[in-house]
């Protein structure tokens, strides 16, 4: 009974302190899969094994599965456990993790998720929003409301303006502007020889060094 008591503790205190522990699914009911710690049998209910929908709960039979402890009841004799807190959890974190790995000036490249009356939120392949200003949108003109010229699913290119808090801010306009100026460098010097404008890439530059039989 002390035993049983100083696991009931133990529980507890996993609970308060959000920990993850490993265990053993054995068995399943209409409510979840069975498992057991230390003698004491447990559910994780169907609604907790996953982020996603389970359709089979045979298909969790046998395995080691991370979890937390969200019910511990002496009392009552309840324990509940949540798989699902350990993924929503770890998901975090890398998310987290790829978002402080972009830096301002990055290229941002997503879909527009959502249009709001001050911008819209861009959503990449890693899940990850930012937020594009509707005095951010264009570079060629002033853009009152997103709508004018996006809409859901767009697929857009931006420039990371801000990362801060874990929160992004993104600008097409200021892509443009990077675009514009990077294809101008890349534009051909031009030399001005009696009074007439040539490219430096002449025919002569061109043939210097061409043997000609």
């Amino acid at each position: 009974m002390e035993e049983m008591m100083d696991t009931w503790e133990k529980l507890n205190k996993l609970m308060e302190e959000n920990q993850t522990i490993t265990v053993e699914t054995n068995g399943f009911t209409t409510n979840g899969l069975v498992v057991y710690y230390e003698g004491i049998r447990g559910l994780i209910p169907a609604s907790k094994i996953d982020v996603k929908r389970v359709e089979n709960l045979e298909d969790y039979m046998n395995v080691v599965i991370d979890v937390k402890v969200i019910e511990a009841d002496k009392k009552n004799n309840r324990l509940t456990f949540s798989a699902r807190d350990v993924i929503v959890e770890k998901n975090r974190s890398k998310r987290e993790q790829k978002i402080a790995e972009i830096n301002v000036g990055d290229i941002f490249e997503g879909k527009v998720d959502s249009l709001k009356d001050f911008g819209a939120f861009v959503k990449n392949e890693d899940g990850i929003s930012a937020l594009l200003h509707v005095s951010q949108i264009s570079s060629e003109k002033r853009v009152k409301s997103p709508e004018e010229v996006l809409k859901v699913g767009d697929r857009v290119k931006a420039v990371v303006t801000k990362n801060e808090g874990g929160k992004l801010s993104i600008s097409i306009k200021q892509f443009e502007i990077n675009a514009k100026k990077e294809a101008e460098a890349a534009e051909p010097d031009f030399v001005y020889e009696d009074g007439k404008e040539e490219a430096s890439t002449s025919l002569g530059s061109l043939l210097a060094g061409i043997k000609l039989d």
